[in-house]
């Protein structure tokens, strides 16, 4: 489970401070120092690539 960390603590000897996201076990889940994040499920949609037509621009050259 995927949780954001509300307050600095230790877990397993590492050092993780506020507003760090982790990945913890379920039963290790404490609500006074982490939130849990929702997953977000996203799907995958083909790259659709726009190609536009360059503008030429024309440019007078000083004498």
């Amino acid at each position: 489970m995927k949780v954001k960390a509300k307050t600095a603590f230790f877990n397993k000897d590492i050092l993780y401070k506020k507003g760090d996201v982790l990945e913890i076990e379920t039963s290790a889940f404490n609500p006074i120092n982490m939130v849990e994040v929702p997953e977000v499920k996203t799907e995958k949609k083909s790259a659709e690539v726009k190609t536009e037509a360059k503008k030429k621009t024309t440019t007078k050259k000083k004498v």
